[in-house]
């Protein structure tokens, strides 16, 4: 059971009137970028940093930090003439000391996809229900878009 507000006793009071609003419309997601900026500890006016090796790190020790693995996800490029299209298991991030980072691939995560191989991240797309989700494509957003 929800506690309902009295609006004469709280009146002028921050939370007055809150009976009127469903629980869950209080919840607003943040726009992606400003996900982006709270992974690299930035201000809601400063501008995103560019996809380089130092940001690229920063990135990954997030990513690491929060993603679970194993997930499910597919991946898809277009390689003239072929489309390789197809479901992996992403098992891990790639170490960055074994997978060097840089700014043309960006982080690279360890798939199943018929053998054990090296994939970008930005390249995998996961079910919108997945835990997983919302943070890749928050990379993938940061990637294409702040090089």
């Amino acid at each position: 059971m929800v506690a309902m507000l009295n609006p004469v006793v709280v009146e002028g009071h921050l939370l007055a009137g809150l009976e009127r609003v469903a629980p869950w419309s209080l919840w607003r997601p943040l726009p992606s970028e400003d996900r982006i900026r709270w992974v690299f500890h930035l201000g809601a006016t400063d501008p995103l940093p560019l996809v380089r090796e130092k940001t690229l790190r920063h990135y990954q020790a997030h990513l690491a930090r929060f993603l679970s693995f194993p997930f499910l996800a597919s991946y898809c490029e277009e390689m003239e003439p072929l489309v390789l299209d197809g479901s992996v298991i992403a098992i891990g991030m790639c170490d960055s000391a074994r997978a060097p980072l840089d700014s043309s691939a960006g982080i690279l995560c360890e798939v199943i996809f018929r053998d054990a191989v090296r994939l970008p991240l930005a390249l995998l797309k996961l079910d919108p229900r997945n835990a997983n989700c919302q943070m890749i494509d928050d990379y993938w957003h940061w990637f294409w878009n702040c090089r």
